[in-house]
C-alpha cells in the first residue's frame, strides 16, 4: 500500500451524521471486521466483543433507544463526566457550534439543539449500528485496546467506501441495549458506532471540525 493511499483514507474519514438508507452488504462488513481484527492489544488478548445490527434488529434497537433517549432514561456501564476545562472546553464549544451551524440551529434554540442530540439515538438514520463491549473484569488498559480496534475498523470501512460515526452516547443505554441484543451481564457496553453509506447531499455530511497542530499535542525530546 502506498503512502498516498493511506493518507487519503485517513484524511477522508470523518464522523458521518447523515446516511443513505442503502444497506451495507454483509460481506463488506465482514471484510472490514477482518481488517480491524489486525489491531494490536495487550498480550494479544483481543478483548473486544462486537454486536453488529442490521435490518429489523437495527430498526427495533433504533426505536427503543430513541424512545429511552427522549425520556432521559439512562443506564451507563462506565461513568461519563464530560467535565472539560481549558483548551478541551474550547474544543468542545467549537464542536457544538459547528454542529449547530451545519443544521441551521441557533445557539439559543434549545429545541433545535436537543434535536441534534437526539439524532445520536436514531443512529443518524444509518442502516447499521455496531456495539462495542468489554469484559467487566478488565480496565482502562483493555478499553484502549477496544479503541484501537474501533479506529482500525473505521479506517477499514472508509477504505471500502463506507462511512461511520463512533458514539459514546449509545453507552448511555447499556442495560436496554443488552436486553434488546441478548447480550448478558458478563459484558459491559463501551460505545456504539453508526455505519452506512454517506448521504453526501446532506448539510451534515462533512463538517470540518479541525484538528490541533502537532506542537500542541507532541513534545519532541533530543
Amino acid at each position: 500500500m502506498g503512502k498516498q493511499y493511506f493518507e487519503d483514507v485517513v484524511q477522508s474519514r470523518h464522523c458521518v451524521r447523515a446516511f443513505k438508507k442503502q444497506a451495507v452488504p454483509l460481506e463488506v462488513l465482514r471484510e472490514a471486521l477482518a481488517l480491524a481484527g489486525k489491531a494490536p492489544s495487550n498480550y494479544n488478548i483481543q478483548p473486544w466483543h462486537v454486536v453488529l445490527c442490521e435490518g429489523d434488529a437495527c430498526e427495533d434497537l433504533r426505536q427503543a433507544v430513541s424512545e429511552a433517549g427522549a425520556r432521559a432514561d439512562f443506564t451507563l456501564d462506565f461513568p461519563f463526566e464530560g467535565d472539560y476545562s481549558g483548551v478541551y472546553e474550547a474544543r468542545q464549544a467549537d464542536h457544538l457550534q459547528k454542529l449547530q451551524e451545519c443544521f441551521g440551529i441557533d445557539r439559543l434554540d434549545d429545541e433545535g439543539r436537543n434535536e441534534i442530540y437526539m439524532r445520536n439515538f436514531r443512529f443518524f438514520d444509518a442502516p447499521n449500528v455496531a456495539l462495542f463491549f468489554i469484559d467487566p473484569k478488565y480496565s482502562l488498559r483493555e478499553a484502549i485496546d477496544v479503541g484501537m480496534f474501533a479506529q482500525t475498523f473505521m479506517l477499514a470501512l472508509e477504505s471500502l467506501g463506507v462511512g461511520s460515526c463512533p458514539q459514546t452516547a449509545l453507552g448511555f443505554h447499556s442495560q436496554l441495549i443488552r436486553e434488546k441484543t441478548g447480550v448478558g451481564d458478563n459484558l459491559k457496553l463501551l460505545f456504539g458506532m453508526s455505519i452506512g453509506y454517506s448521504d453526501e447531499e446532506s448539510s451534515a455530511y462533512d463538517i470540518n471540525m479541525g484538528r490541533a497542530e502537532i506542537d500542541d499535542f507532541c513534545t519532541f525530546l533530543k
